[in-house]
């Protein structure tokens, strides 16, 4: 599986998940769901699994099956999770729980990475003051 941490990755999936319950909500059918989120993917990067996804389900394989072969696109828990809501019936629920889970991730992704901001940046500046001084650009005596 790909490490996916950034807001904007997040943000994406929240965004999938979020298209697709609203297509199961409006009635369309697992096929009709992945053809029409790989024709317009919330990120680009998408397109290409989904094409293999909606192979395999062309294929007779199930949606679980299907997202498992895209091991390095799709963690193993939205697996389990949209298994079991294939299972019970209930997989607009489990799309509507991945979508808010990832959306929580990416609002604490975009929070950690205000919060490093400053003390990376005030790192940096130290760390050019230690190296240029030797050079004496720092140095208290006029020149």
């Amino acid at each position: 599986m790909a490490l996916t941490f950034l807001p904007g990755h997040l943000d994406g999936r929240a965004n999938l998940y979020q298209q697709a319950a609203a297509l199961i909500t409006a009635g369309y059918g697992l096929h009709q769901i992945v053809d029409h989120l790989r024709r317009n993917p919330p990120a680009r990067r998408d397109r290409q699994p989904l094409t293999l996804i909606l192979q395999d389900l062309r294929d007779g394989t199930t949606f679980a099956e299907a997202l498992r072969t895209q091991r390095k696109w799709i963690p193993e828990f939205d697996v389990s999770l949209l298994e079991a809501g294939e299972k019970s019936g209930r997989l607009d629920h489990c799309l509507k729980s991945l979508e808010q889970h990832y959306r929580e991730r990416a609002s604490m992704a975009r929070s950690f990475l205000s919060e490093i901001a400053y003390p990376a940046l005030l790192l940096h500046v130290v760390v050019m003051v230690l190296c240029l001084q030797p050079f004496g650009w720092f140095s208290s005596e006029g020149g």
